[in-house]
């Protein structure tokens, strides 16, 4: 019998800290054996199975570990995947975030071990977790060293101004005073002896040349999806919904303590690219359902309100704010605008849910979309992209609002 060598293997999701490989020409699954003390000591629970990136789809390691699979380990330069995790603040522990897990992890286990420590994983996240953090520290150190010595990867990224010329996005400038208030927090900007955030600033000026004005950015889109999504993602018809469990999205704010569980269904890849793929044909019947005409649209909208609200918590669109916000969206946009909004955020939702814009005016005539920025703030990655697939695939009409600033005084209004 002869055994594969496994010349060529995928990675089926390179965010996994345990990456696991399929081979090409025996369909086997397999690890790379350079990570096996990691996985035994630290994630043993990512060992047995592999998440695939596009579908959520999990299947079983066939294979454990094996020598020589990893692109490092056969010579192959390794591609970067850099991820924008809650407070990953620099380009090292962006790009390099998995080297610098597995140094900690090999850094504290040797610690461990010289301290005849037998449970390294209890150690690490129990009574001894501030000394793992100390090796988190010297593993960041480490690979800042080793990068600027020999980089693994390319970081470099586009600016704000290359996204913005590639894109033609016009720049609205404003000059003012920016001034430090005693009764509202964060920079705020002067504007007829008021203290206004940088957003209320701009409305202003807009509000001032005929628009009326709403405040956005990101979860209005996420409740404008649900409601017109509901039916389509948690459709029973769907061979891949399965029941999911998750703790009520106000039992966060404590003003309204609420221990609720919610049960419902999710496609297990929903919010993955492969979704949009395996269900492009209901996708598009589905949306071609929707009323072209604009009050059956709003009547659709306000009826599944109620249907939608699994999904609208599951979402974080759960605040009554959002949804009235999503209702304006849906009376002011044209219909096919909405469509294909939606469309864009079911083909990949977790892609594409963060980075829109700041305000939405419109008036009678027109509509427009606006990120407001003050003299130092820069677009985010997630803005960024948003900029560039609002090019390929949206075509709304944008602006960034600059706001530069004219001079400063400590005294508040």
């Amino acid at each position: 019998m002869q055994t594969c060598s496994h010349q060529e293997v995928v990675c089926l999701n390179p965010y996994e800290l345990i990456r696991k490989y399929r081979c090409n020409s025996c369909s086997e699954i397999m690890m790379c054996s350079c990570e096996q003390d990691i996985g035994e000591t630290f994630l043993p629970h990512q060992t047995s199975e592999a998440s695939v990136l596009d579908t959520g789809e999990r299947l079983s390691v066939t294979l454990g570990f094996q020598k020589n699979i990893c692109p490092t380990c056969r010579g192959q330069k390794e591609a970067p995947y850099p991820t924008n995790a809650f407070g990953v603040n620099s380009k090292i522990k962006k790009f390099y975030w998995r080297e610098i897990s597995h140094e900690s992890m090999r850094s504290f286990s040797k610690w461990a071990l010289e301290n005849e420590i037998s449970d390294i994983l209890m150690a690490a996240h129990g009574m001894n977790n501030d000394i793992y953090k100390e090796h988190q520290e010297r593993a960041l150190e480490k690979i800042k060293k080793l990068h600027a010595e020999n980089p693994k990867y390319e970081m470099a990224e586009k600016t704000q101004d290359e996204v913005l010329k590639e894109n033609n996005i016009e720049v609205l400038k404003f000059n003012a005073e920016h001034i430090k208030s005693e009764k509202r927090k964060g920079l705020k900007i002067k504007y007829k002896d008021k203290a206004l955030t940088p957003e209320e600033f701009v409305s202003h000026h807009l509000q001032e040349k005929g628009y009326q004005i709403v405040e956005l950015e990101s979860r209005p889109f996420h409740a404008l999806f649900g409601v017109f999504m509901w039916m389509l993602v948690q459709s029973i018809d769907d061979e891949k919904n399965k029941v999911v469990c998750f703790g009520t999205r106000k039992g966060y704010d404590p003003k309204k303590p609420n221990e609720k569980m919610i049960y419902s269904t999710l496609p297990e890849d929903f919010g993955k690219s492969g979704y949009g793929g395996r269900r492009k044909k209901e996708i598009t019947e589905h949306l071609d359902s929707l009323p072209e005409d604009k009050e059956e649209l709003l009547w659709t909208f306000d009826y599944w309100v109620d249907h939608s609200e699994n999904l609208r918590e599951y979402l974080w669109a759960h605040e009554e704010v959002d949804v009235q916000k999503a209702r304006i969206l849906t009376e002011r946009l044209p219909t096919q605008v909405i469509k294909n909004i939606l469309r864009y955020l079911v083909d990949s939702y977790w892609e594409r849910h963060l980075g829109w814009p700041d305000l939405f005016a419109y008036n009678e005539d027109e509509f427009l979309f606006v990120e407001v920025k003050s003299s130092k703030d820069k677009l985010s990655v997630d803005q960024k992209n948003w900029i560039e697939n609002n090019s390929s695939y949206l075509n709304l009409p944008f602006k960034l609002a600059k706001i530069h600033k004219e001079n400063s005084q400590s005294k508040g209004l």
